[in-house]
């Protein structure tokens, strides 16, 4: 397991110019605990998180998919800030990047990219060699190589028999996918998700796309949890007259 060096406090905080034997990129893009982010908007990933764990209850560990209508929905950045918001109440989730084709987890994280999920599946890398140990409670797994055929190792066996085998470590697994629109993985996936987030962005996507994506996710018996509606305009002010400054 490679280890990025951060670690997990009581009040959570994402350092991205500090991590042990891994390239560093300063640019890095905070994530929900930063303080550049509103306070508005750390609620409202708390509040993701409750309803996802009201959604599905259970001891066992739960996998969910991400995905959206198109690309640049912000579907790579809402499953990560939703994985840390997680681990503010100290649950183990783990973030594998299935998005085989644009993969962005490891670019928004600041961790290398191979070796990744792709390595494994075509075996030429061991399982704890491609697992990145963000924070005491956050594991990464990268897409690693961009394959020929992305869909067939989505399809594949092997695939199946990881996730299976991962969920016993951790209490969420939160797995980005393709846009749902743009190619048929997102939808392959769902025999081993239990439910999908779909991530639509204020402004940019459409109705017909947003409905097609539901109805396509529909047509394989996916569990569609909800729609993370991003980029929503928010009233700060509000907030910091009621509760303080955030």
């Amino acid at each position: 397991m490679r280890d990025t060096g951060h670690r997990l406090q009581r009040k959570v905080t994402v350092d991205m110019g500090s991590k042990n034997g891994r390239t560093v990129r300063k640019n890095a893009k905070p994530m929900i605990f930063s303080e550049n982010l509103p306070f508005a908007v750390k609620e409202g990933y708390k509040g993701l998180r409750t309803n996802i764990a009201f959604s599905l209850p259970s001891e066992n560990c739960i996998c969910i998919g991400v995905t959206s209508p198109d690309r640049g929905d912000g579907k790579s950045t809402t499953l990560i800030n939703t994985a840390l918001s997680f681990s503010q109440i100290f649950k183990r989730s783990l973030i594998i990047d299935c998005d085989l084709r644009i993969p962005s987890v490891s670019d928004k994280l600041s961790i290398e990219q191979i070796p990744g999920l792709t390595n494994y599946l075509v075996r030429d890398a061991r399982l704890e060699e491609i697992i990145v140990k963000y924070n005491e409670y956050v594991d990464i797994i990268p897409a690693g190589n961009i394959p020929r055929d992305p869909t067939g190792l989505l399809e594949s066996n092997r695939l199946s028999n990881l996730i299976e085998s991962l969920k016993e470590r951790y209490d969420y697994v939160f797995i980005d996918l393709p846009p749902v629109n743009t190619v048929i993985d997102a939808a392959i996936m769902s025999k081993n998700i239990d439910g999908y987030m779909v991530v639509v962005n204020h402004g940019v996507s459409k109705y017909k796309n947003a409905a097609d994506a539901l109805k396509k996710l529909q047509f394989v018996n996916a569990k569609v949890l909800g729609v993370v509606y991003n980029n929503a305009p928010i009233n700060v002010n509000k907030y910091s007259s009621y509760y303080g400054k955030s």
